[in-house]
């Protein structure tokens, strides 16, 4: 409750996210990695830059929908 409370507060002006978005979008990343990683067989590198994180989604996205 006290996240859900903070990202309301946060949505009116009130108060700073606990954890902001940047986060979230770092632990996505990784978890899209570890699933590229997996069903590739192989290891894969983080991107750095946006240029190679939209090559990394695309990639990931194909083997998403290959499984699905």
């Amino acid at each position: 409750m006290g996240i859900l409370q903070n990202f309301a507060d946060a949505v009116h002006g009130e108060a700073e996210l606990f954890v902001p978005g940047t986060e979230g979008s770092k632990s996505l990343m990784l978890a899209n990695a570890m699933y590229l990683s997996s069903c590739q067989k192989r290891m894969v590198e983080l991107p750095e830059s946006l240029d190679e994180e939209l090559i990394f989604e695309d990639a990931f996205e194909e083997e998403f929908r290959k499984k699905h």
